[in-house]
């Protein structure tokens, strides 16, 4: 037998009463099952007001005061002082001064303090190097 040959399959014949064939018990007449009062259904969808009555029962943490500036610049230094406490002591020394805003330039630029002897280019890592970032922003502003 050819793979041509066996492609060709018999047509089927037509079955007025599937369900009879089948040994099926046929489908009574009425309203399809999703609509029968027993039928378990989906779950509603939550709408715009149920969402908001479940959104004033949620608690939500309050929105944190906003800091002065001399706070933020405080706890940047102490950021910088927990990792390198001379540069942190360096940095309350000046800060306002013009000379602050080379040593920190120093700092982002040279990567380590210059004002020591031993000069160990290390680098710092992300976090105070951002501090040491927004330190020099704040003292430019600060500054004029």
């Amino acid at each position: 037998m050819s793979q041509e040959d066996s492609m060709n399959f018999p047509p089927l014949p037509f079955v007025e009463n599937a369900d009879e064939v089948a040994g099926v018990a046929p489908t009574p007449p009425g309203p399809p099952i999703s609509e029968q009062e027993d039928f378990p259904s989906f779950p509603t969808l939550i709408f715009e007001e149920e969402a908001e009555k479940v959104a004033e029962v949620v608690p939500t943490t309050p929105p944190r005061p906003p800091i002065s500036e001399q706070e933020k610049i405080d706890r940047l230094i102490l950021l910088i002082g927990t990792e390198h406490a001379h540069i942190g002591k360096g940095l309350t020394l000046m800060w306002g001064y013009p000379e602050c805003e080379e040593y920190l330039q120093k700092l982002i630029h040279g990567g380590y303090d210059t004002t020591r002897e031993l000069k160990v280019r290390a680098g710092f890592n992300p976090v105070v190097f951002a501090a040491l970032m927004d330190l020099a922003e704040i003292h430019k502003v600060v500054k004029r």
